[in-house]
């Protein structure tokens, strides 16, 4: 069965009418040299961006269909060999490994506004920062070795 055929079964079985319309133009577009744009699809479904959009995701994640895409390069298809479907994990991946570093940077910013708070907690409360210096007191093991204070017995 060639891919084509294959894919059209498959949307038959789709209930959502604007899901189906999605996928049955996408069912044109095998293999990224046949290509559409999402306007395109804006266009031939009647629905906005953002629903194709989301459309399309349903239909990789809830239907199984490889629908390629590279990130800075316009159009969508079914991907036709196991290679376009390997680049295209390849290029989702990279685009994860950027998302995360980006998380973890702005997990290290600091915010401006916050550094002026702390700074005018510490001029207003510097004790909440700084600990005062403890005591001395007599340690009484030195006493052991005869080492008592002269004015420790003295009666006042």
């Amino acid at each position: 069965m060639n891919p084509s055929e294959y894919y059209k079964r498959l949307i038959a079985s789709i209930t959502e009418d604007d899901v189906r319309r999605v996928a049955e133009v996408m069912a044109e577009h095998i293999g990224e040299e046949n290509r559409i744009t999402l306007q395109s699809l804006v266009t031939l479904t009647k629905l906005n961006e953002r629903t194709v959009r989301v459309i399309l995701n349903t239909l990789v994640v809830e239907f199984g269909i490889p629908i390629g895409a590279f990130s800075g390069r316009a159009g969508r298809w079914i991907c036709a060999t196991q290679q376009e479907l390997d680049m295209v994990i390849s290029d989702l991946q990279s685009r994860v490994n950027e998302t995360k570093a980006r998380i973890n940077a702005l997990r290290l910013a600091t915010i401006p506004a916050e550094l002026d708070r702390v700074e005018k907690l510490e001029t207003v409360a510097p004790t909440l920062f700084e600990l005062p210096e403890p005591e001395q007191k007599q340690e009484w093991w030195r006493w052991k070795s005869g080492n008592v204070p002269t004015n420790y017995f003295a009666k006042g």
